[in-house]
């Protein structure tokens, strides 16, 4: 008998497939034979998204999830973003008994001086058994009120979709077909500023039932609340015991019953349990991070596994400690304290210790979760944000402060906020000009997958190797200041991008926060001065979008070839600026309108070249030009 791929054991295949670098190799291997097609559809695509995307934990529909994963990766890679401010509709309960009217008269009498800085958390869920069926939470604190919205997608969503009629659909709906709930939470008596949401932590739902979130405030109060969308309610089930110390942050632990862990005033971290419904809820320990008389405050707190905290503060020469946490509290003395040294390229601000150690702050946490590629154990890795404008990555097994410094060779401003995506990438929020940066993580187990591979290599007279993005290519900066047509000028390291002085509300905001519902998640969201910013990593011009993304979709009068997807009805979309971390002049490039990408390119050739804009390249999405006008 003749030796045939069908022949094989199951176990050779496998070892076959691991070795393959595209989700269309597989598919074009499924229509070779029926035994392979079984084959496939029930191991390969599995074993694909396991050994190409290793940090990434996904559920097991495996062909959603490889076309999804590397339709984000490609995103990724070429940078593609449509992103809106994202806000309830207007008006909005309060509670069951407050309106819309009385929440715009009290705005109108707080005059603020500035706007808020939110603080965001959210999660989803998968409710059915495919890709597309999901519950997600989003909420975030606007000062005095709680934000939250919900929304589902799939199975229930489109049944949500058919069953209303024409008028209502884009009142429950959006052009994706996804269903969006609100609801406004106001305790009554607060005022913005002195009774801001300062932390939120969402208690992970299932997708049904009511929401439960820990809340707190800057006058010291911290709640457990119960929020119904269904109901429009909100009740507050437990109070926690703080001696009205202002709650600085919190965190919480991934465990069973989780715990809460809150940064008090400017020195202190209680431990709580979160799951207890009750008034003055009693820390179960309580420790001083900052010794009294000392300089310096605790600034964040974030639990890299169930069993370990790390705590940020500073100014001061050890600006990280970690604690070990048992059910009964802290560990007596840190397990660990880094220390900051500095970018030798930069000089660090602040000055130094009498002994010569140099001080800093640290910001932000974030814990890098472990994969099966690179081994060690939850809690072992960590990012930290520093006040030098650089990111450190730590290891716990490592003697060394770090093991790897990411650094922005433009702008050295403050980092605020991490959000990581698996060991793939990671992005930060500076301190000003509402800026993300974007850094490959390139760390054992990260990102394996490259969509390039895909593509084949154009001949060339001198070479016939496919060209790959340079490292740089994939660490650049995103302006997020919602107004697509604020002029800038060029940035340098030593002068950054400043905006226009003639304009109101100069746009010289940090990014406070980020949050995505899940690493896997083509959404996440960035918390600037007065707004929330929703970036969708998704390409409107991609003829085969994620899952999530493909109900909806109408065709233009182009090619059948070439959809126009109808990404912004309501002309949402910011126009983001962009330019990457590069020595030498740094070229800004804008986002073309969506409905200008659109038109564009769904005309021919010779009008493209009317038109006289110069594409970026074939490495970027197709929204983005060069030029800042």
């Amino acid at each position: 008998m003749p030796l045939s791929l069908e022949t094989l054991p199951t176990e050779l295949l496998l070892q076959i497939v691991a070795h393959l670098d595209t989700a269309r190799t597989l598919l074009q291997l499924s229509l070779t034979s029926k035994a392979l097609n079984h084959f496939v559809q029930d191991d390969s695509f599995r074993v694909f998204v396991q050994t190409r995307f290793p940090s990434l934990q996904t559920p097991p529909f495996w062909r959603d999830a490889a076309h999804a994963l590397t339709t984000l990766s490609r995103n990724w890679d070429r940078k593609a973003f449509v992103a809106r401010s994202i806000a309830p509709p207007e008006p909005q309960p309060l509670e069951q008994s407050h309106r819309g009217p009385w929440r715009q008269q009290q705005r109108k009498r707080r005059q603020q001086t500035m706007g808020y800085q939110p603080v965001i958390d959210s999660y989803e869920s998968w409710t059915s058994g495919n890709w597309k069926t999901r519950h997600e939470v989003v909420t975030w604190g606007a000062g005095a009120e709680l934000m939250m919205r919900w929304k589902k997608t799939g199975d229930l969503a489109e049944k949500e979709w058919h069953s209303r009629d024409r008028t209502q659909r884009h009142t429950f709906l959006d052009q994706h077909h996804h269903m969006h709930d609100w609801f406004v939470y106001r305790e009554h008596g607060t005022a913005d500023g002195r009774d801001d949401i300062t932390s939120v932590n969402l208690l992970h739902g299932v997708g049904h039932g009511p929401e439960h979130v820990l809340i707190g405030r800057a006058n010291g109060r911290l709640d457990h609340v119960s929020i119904s969308a269904q109901n429009s309610m909100a009740t507050i089930v437990g109070t926690y015991a703080t001696d009205g110390r202002s709650v600085r942050s919190a965190t919480l632990n991934a465990a069973p019953r989780p715990i809460l862990a809150a940064c008090l005033a400017d020195n202190a971290i209680a431990l709580y349990p979160s799951d207890a419904n009750a008034k003055d809820i009693a820390p179960l320990d309580e420790i001083t991070a900052v010794p009294p008389g000392a300089p310096g405050r605790t600034w964040s707190s974030k639990f890299l596994c169930g069993s370990r905290l790390a705590v940020g503060h500073g100014p001061s020469g050890q600006p990280i400690l970690v604690y070990e946490i048992s059910p009964t509290g802290f560990s007596q003395a840190p397990l660990r304290t880094f220390d900051i040294q500095p970018d030798p390229a930069v000089e660090l601000t602040g000055p130094p210790a009498t002994d010569g150690v140099h001080t800093t702050s640290v910001y932000p946490i974030i814990p890098i979760d472990p994969s099966s590629a690179a081994g060690g154990a939850e809690g072992d890795i960590f990012l930290s944000g520093c006040y030098d404008g650089n990111i450190r990555l730590h290891d716990l097994r490592s003697p060394a402060s770090s093991t790897a410094m990411f650094v922005d060779i433009v702008d050295n401003s403050a980092i605020y906020s991490l959000l990581a995506f698996g060991r793939e990438r990671f992005v930060a929020g500076s301190s000003q000009y509402a800026k993300l940066k974007i850094f490959d993580l390139r760390m054992p187990g990260g990102k394996i997958y490259n969509h390039r591979d895909v593509i084949p290599p154009k001949p060339s007279k001198t070479s016939t190797q496919t060209a790959h993005s340079s490292p740089s290519a994939q660490n650049y900066n995103i302006y997020l200041y919602p107004s697509p047509n604020l002029p800038y000028a060029t940035p340098n390291r030593s002068n950054p991008i400043r905006p226009s002085h003639n304009r109101p509300n100069s746009p010289n905001s940090p990014i406070y926060s980020l949050s995505a519902p899940s690493p896997i998640s083509p959404t996440f969201y960035a918390g600037i001065e007065n707004s929330v910013i929703q970036l969708d990593v998704v390409s409107i011009l991609d003829r085969h979008p994620d899952p999530v993304f493909s109900t909806g979709l109408s065709s233009s009068s182009c090619a059948p070839w070439e959809k126009s997807p109808k990404w912004d009805p309501g002309q949402e979309a910011i126009n983001l600026r962009l330019y990457e971390r590069v020595t030498g002049n740094v070229r800004i490039k804008t986002q073309l309108g969506v409905d200008e990408a659109g038109r564009r390119f769904c005309v021919g050739k010779s009008e493209r070249a009317r038109l006289g804009r110069k594409d970026v390249g074939e490495a970027w999405d197709e929204r983005w030009r060069e030029g800042d006008d």
